[in-house]
């Protein structure tokens, strides 16, 4: 009844583990900012993915997210997202001062810029790492070390050839924004002129025949357009063989309203609309056209659409998930200690998305997809539904035809079926019962022949070596009369005579301990002792026999440590632990010391300086007969019997040791004294 619960005790000890463990990420302060407004669906899944990331990566990240709406403020009736955005990042700033966050994360083109513009003191302390940024300002940049992240470089080259993949030869259009400089415009333009198959058409406008249909605000900037298209061809004609798109630029915010509406209404063939600079219009406007829209950047693609008007199809650009991964991993490189020197601006990762709702709304067959291409959103039952059908079909094919069968043989076969499984089952079981007994006959017999075997033959070696050398120089003593031996030479002689006795002798005493302790008839007398106690007398006893050059050292704890073990045998082990350190120690020191271990065990060991095993031999070191130097004294039987009393004691013996640096041999054993007599000095 003692022993009932004793379940318990591991139970607790792994829910004591597995408690400590989950304890083990580090919390950090993560300051979080978005370019947009925070009502975008796609960035709950960002964030979500960037936690998991830092979990991950044994970081518990505290969260505290801006999201700057770059897209939505206006200044004196005009837009002016460069001052306000810089503005707002000022005052966010400041408010995070008592936060004192570990690291900053900037999502997008707009914080980047608004976060680099607004001069605030944390812009250079804290480590920064910006992602999904498609134009760096590489000269303001060299001006903040603790800056570094992702280059989100537009590849609008890929995203024309995968247009082309899916729908063949098309018309693009493509939007442009008066209101700012346009960088991603000339960066698409000078990307496409590089490239023969996809053909730039020139813009033109009526502004010349009807100047009173544009503000003359906008002269400027349709001029401007035309002139930086005017190397591109008339549009109208039909397409060559080998190119992919016609390219038009289209300023859908300088449009007149019926040029708005014929680009917004209807469906025109062979058209589709690519989207290189995400605004609120432009997804106004994409929303609403008839034609299949692509995207050169992740915005604008919804994962989780609630709304089905959205007419976005995709492209190839870094998705939601790269983007968190990949931002969320440097950081943790950081936040472990890596300088941002050390980590350079690198380029995002790029894929080729596809979004379900928006390929079923312009009726693209999913046959015709690439298989590089990930699909988004895509419903199980779609995704697989060939499988799942050709699956159900099988499945019933082969359940109708082993329920035909198995009625079949049912009402023919059952009796004798039955009668021959069971007779089958009582032979089998008869043969299995014989073969094991056989197996283990024989596998006894071959044991113990091989043991007696290799027994005879090291027996043979060990004991002929010792006796040969007291045999030869007893002779050599006996004919003194004919030969004349130095006082010197006699003493050599006899001193070599006594080791090699004492070396039989020892052998002898190996054996016939070996041979008491596994037939269990040596007995083991267990009573407390003082384990400081042995220890000081072993240390003692071989402070005298070191030899030169070696310094043998004690390291016991001053606190007393009662144990109850037969104080003879633990000697022993000892002993043999030091002998072994002293044969193949020529210099330094051998530590002998114990330590009394959480888990009520105590562990003795002794340290030497020597030469050290080889990591192939130390699973074969406590072996019978088992000698690293065959030419070193000793039997090999002093480490075996020494494994043998550690588990006569409940414990084990083990081994460290490096070549060249020296070897640790200690023995484990339980301390089964009563933990009263522990406290005594």
């Amino acid at each position: 009844m003692a022993y009932k619960h004793l379940y318990i005790i591991p139970l607790v000890f792994i829910v004591a583990i597995l408690s400590w463990s989950c304890q083990r990420n580090e919390e950090k302060k993560i300051v979080l900012i978005h370019s947009f407004e925070k009502s975008r669906e796609n960035y709950a899944i960002f964030n979500e993915v960037l936690v998991k990331t830092f979990k991950k990566q044994k970081i518990d990240p505290q969260i505290y997210p801006f999201y700057l709406d770059g897209l939505h403020y206006y200044q004196n009736g005009m837009l002016n997202t460069d001052s306000l955005n810089a503005n707002r990042m000022l005052q966010f700033l400041d408010s995070i001062k008592k936060i004192q966050p570990d690291i900053i994360l900037i999502n997008d083109d707009q914080a980047y810029h608004a976060f680099l513009n607004c001069k605030h003191p944390y812009t250079k302390e804290i480590p920064v790492v910006f992602a999904g940024v498609n134009y760096p300002n590489w000269t303001l940049h060299k001006q903040y070390p603790n800056m570094t992240g992702f280059h989100d470089k537009h590849d609008f080259i890929k995203n024309i050839e995968f247009i082309n993949t899916l729908m063949g030869q098309v018309s693009i259009k493509i939007n442009c924004d008066n209101l700012r400089e346009d960088e991603h415009l000339y960066d698409f333009l000078e990307q496409i002129r590089s490239d023969s198959r996809i053909v730039l058409i020139h813009f033109t406008t009526f502004l010349q025949e009807h100047p009173e249909l544009f503000p003359k605000k906008d002269w400027d900037y349709l001029n401007k357009i035309a002139e930086i298209t005017s190397d591109g061809e008339v549009g109208g004609k039909d397409f060559s063989p080998g190119e992919l798109a016609h390219v038009y630029t289209i300023p859908y915010r300088t449009l007149p309203g019926f040029h708005l509406l014929r680009n917004t209404i209807g469906k025109m063939l062979n058209f589709c609309y690519m989207e290189i600079n995400h605004d609120m219009l432009s997804d106004a406007l994409c929303q609403q056209v008839g034609n299949p829209s692509f995207s050169a950047h992740n915005e604008p693609v919804q994962y989780f659409p609630t709304d089905m008007r959205n007419r976005y199809i995709g492209g190839y650009f870094t998705p939601l998930e790269i983007q968190a991964k990949e931002q969320a991993r440097t950081a943790t490189r950081i936040l472990n200690g890596t300088p941002v020197s050390q980590i350079p601006i690198r380029e995002s990762e790029k894929e080729y998305i596809l979004v379900w709702h928006g390929i079923q709304t312009h009726g693209l067959s999913l046959d015709k997809i690439p298989s590089y291409v990930r699909l988004i959103n895509v419903p199980f039952y779609e995704q697989h539904r060939k499988k799942i059908i050709f699956f159900i079909c099988i499945a019933f094919i082969i359940c109708c035809m082993i329920a035909t069968r198995y009625w079949y043989m049912f009402n023919r076969e059952e009796k004798r079926r039955e009668k021959a499984q069971e007779d089958l089952v009582h032979k089998n079981n008869d043969l299995e019962k014989a073969l094991k007994k056989l197996g283990k006959a024989l596998e006894k017999a071959q044991e113990a022949d091989m043991m007696k075997s290799v027994f005879l033959a090291n027996m043979s070696h060990e004991i002929r070596t010792p006796l040969n050398a007291i045999v030869g120089f007893s002779n050599i003593l006996n004919t003194e009369n004919d030969i004349e031996l130095e006082p010197e030479e006699r003493e050599s002689f006899v001193e070599l005579i006594n080791t090699n006795s004492e070396l039989l002798l020892n052998l002898i005493n190996d054996i016939l301990d070996l041979s008491r302790i596994e037939s269990g008839r040596m007995s083991f007398v267990f009573e407390t002792c003082s384990l400081n106690e042995i220890m000081n007398e072993i240390y003692q006893t071989y402070l005298v026999l070191m030899p030169a050059n070696v310094e043998l050292r004690l390291d016991i704890p001053d606190k007393n440590l009662m144990v109850s073990v037969d104080k003879h045998r633990l000697t022993q082990v000892v002993n043999n632990f030091i002998n072994n350190a002293i044969k193949f120690t020529q210099k330094g020191h051998i530590l002998i010391g114990y330590r009394a271990e959480q888990n009520h065990q105590v562990h003795i060991f002794v340290e030497d300086t020597g030469i050290g095993i080889p990591k192939e031999k130390l699973g074969s070191i406590f072996e019978r007969f088992t000698k690293l130097d065959e030419f070193a004294k000793g039997s090999g039987l002093g480490l075996s019997i020494c494994k043998i009393i550690a588990e006569r004691f409940g414990g084990h013996v083990d081994v460290e040791s490096e070549v060249g640096k020296g070897s640790r041999f200690s023995i484990f054993f339980p301390i089964t004294a009563d933990p009263n007599d522990n406290n005594s000095d």
